[in-house]
């Protein structure tokens, strides 16, 4: 998708044009990864991306034709600074896609979802019930791309590609859910990490794996002091 929507062929509003084109950077993409020898296990895979690209492009025009334009893929730039009194922290984020209508003089930033199922970023981001939020991936996205948008309105999106390529469909974040309340979750969590706050880190054991070092739990006890060290096996 990124060799589509760095050229000239991601303005193209024909769908049939739009699926030779995004074969073509398939092809490409597969010369300058895998060369001319190819392993069969990884040809089956080829194929299968090939097998979405017919409803991929279908997409792709309703957008054009709804005056969609892509202007970022695999957009590096995003980034975002947040302070309390005595500490700075400077977030940065890789955003899949960020595409642009200026009919309607909005934004639209898009995550890239691969499932077995398709499943939206409503019930991926927000437990109605609770009125809680389980996953700030898209509002943050939001704040990270700010310098970008501006004040103008932004759809937060998954580019869904579950197992059944006809499944393949773009779900925005309902305009129900409000994204205050996920600013101000993200602020919370940030405070916290300035303040080097980690009591509410979740329920999965917090000392072990790669969650346990982000966190440093472990590394020292409550005086300052680190753990022994581990004899190796004989």
């Amino acid at each position: 998708m990124k060799l589509f929507g760095d050229s000239t062929a991601k303005s193209l509003a024909d769908a049939a044009k739009i699926e030779q084109a995004l074969s073509d950077s398939l092809d490409s993409h597969v010369a300058s990864a895998f060369g001319s020898e190819i392993r069969p296990e990884v040809q089956i895979q080829i194929e299968l991306a090939r097998r979405r690209i017919s409803h991929i492009a279908r997409i792709e025009a309703d957008r054009r034709t709804n005056g969609w334009t892509i202007e970022h893929c695999e957009w590096n730039d995003g980034r975002a600074t947040f302070a309390s009194d005595d500490a700075i922290i400077e977030v940065h984020g890789r955003i899949d896609r960020i595409d642009r209508n200026i009919r309607l003089g909005q934004w639209e930033i898009i995550d890239y979802k691969t499932s077995d199922a398709a499943k939206g970023p409503d019930s991926t981001h927000y437990a109605p019930r609770s009125e809680a939020w389980k996953d700030l991936q898209l509002p943050l996205y939001k704040i990270l791309a700010a310098h970008l948008t501006g004040k103008d309105p932004v759809v937060l999106s998954y580019l869904l590609l579950p197992r059944d390529p006809k499944d393949t469909s773009i779900h925005a974040l309902t305009a129900k859910i409000d994204l205050a309340g996920a600013d101000t979750e993200i602020k919370r969590i940030i405070a916290e990490i300035l303040a080097c706050s980690y009591s509410d880190a979740g329920s999965s054991t917090a000392g072990e794996g790669a969650r346990g070092a982000l966190l440093g739990i472990g590394l020292v006890d409550d005086n300052g002091v680190p753990p022994p060290l581990k004899e190796d096996p004989e």
